[in-house]
Order: structure tokens, then sequence, then C-alpha cells
């Protein structure tokens, strides 16, 4: 709320807020997912190559699957595998740990409003971005929904301006909500 607190000018008043939507999580949280399921994959190819190696004696068919997939140095495929496993989920996990860093460091830094003279936007943490627009200089208010925007509620407002200039606000939750709150302030105000 700092940013939007901030720039109200005197008897200017906030009329809505939009937030983004849960939706910026989606990326990190799959990668986890990635990450999480080559752990289980790496655990377990372990596990069976672990096995392979205590029970040569229940079978000589066992032993000749062994023997088979044992390599020159000496490692089955089975712990070459879970060790790759590993491997990859420790590097998918850092970067899906920065990734959803990054994410929740968006989500937390951006800030959406309308007033009753302009609606305003923020986002960013160190490097900042932030559009205003006045209520006098509204054209149209579009929202951008996919089917997956339908199914979970979010999608992108755009705002044209006058003069063409376009301003969207992307990933926004319940947009049809904020464009109706933005609609009736410039109704309000006479535009």
């Amino acid at each position: 709320m700092g940013y939007i607190k901030d720039s109200l000018t005197s008897g200017e008043r906030v009329a809505a807020r939009a937030h983004l939507h849960w939706i910026v999580f989606w990326k990190p949280l799959f990668w986890l997912g990635v990450a999480a399921g080559l752990v289980a994959f790496g655990n377990w190819t372990g596990a069976c190559a672990g096995v392979l190696e205590r029970s040569s004696d229940l079978s000589r068919g066992l032993q000749g699957f062994k023997a088979l997939i044992d390599d020159v140095a000496g490692w089955t495929i089975g712990e070459k595998w879970g060790v790759a496993a590993l491997g990859a989920s420790i590097l998918v996990l850092l970067l899906s740990g920065l990734s959803l860093i990054g994410a929740f460091l968006f989500y937390w830094s951006s800030e959406f409003a309308v007033t009753n003279r302009r609606v305003l936007c923020k986002y960013g943490f160190i490097s900042r971005t932030t559009i205003e627009v006045l209520l006098s200089k509204v054209e149209t208010i579009r929202v951008k929904q996919g089917v997956w925007g339908r199914v979970f509620d979010y999608g992108t407002v755009i705002i044209t301006g006058t003069g063409g200039a376009i301003d969207g606000f992307p990933r926004i939750s319940s947009p049809m909500k904020f464009r109706h709150k933005i609609q009736e302030q410039v109704a309000e105000s006479g535009n």
C-alpha cells in the first residue's frame, strides 16, 4: 500500500484496490513439483539398485539381469540414474526456488488501485514501473481473459487513454470487478 498511499493528492481517495492473482506462482510451483518428482525417481532407482545388489543370491535369473545392467565402473544403471536424478533435482530445486522468490517479490511489490481521480499501478521491488492514468483521459477499458483466466478468475485489464496510449495491468485477480470499479469512477467524475 506504500506507493499508492504516498501518491494520493489532497482530496483524492482510493475507491477500489486490486491485486495480482495467485497464478503468478504456478511456474515456480510446477518446477518444485518436477524437482520433487526427480528426488522420488532418484530414491526409487537407487533403492532398486540396492535391492539388486543385496539380493544377488535370490535366483540365477536375477544374477543374469544384474550382470546385464552392470557397467564398466561397477555401478548399476539404477545407481547412475539415481545420482543423475539427484543432481538434476538439486539444480531444478535451486532454479525453482529462485523463481519462487522472484514471483513472491513481484506479487508483494505490485499495487493496483482506482481513486476518484485516476487509475494507479506499481510493479517492482528494486526497479520500479508505475502507470497512472487520469480518469478524464480514459477512453476504453477492456479485459482480456483466456480459458484459464476465466476458470481461475484472472486476466489483463487494458486501459486505452486519449491519444491512443494503452496501459495493461496483467494477471489481475477478478479483472471484471476491477474494470467495473474503474467504470464507476469514470462515470462519477463526469467523463
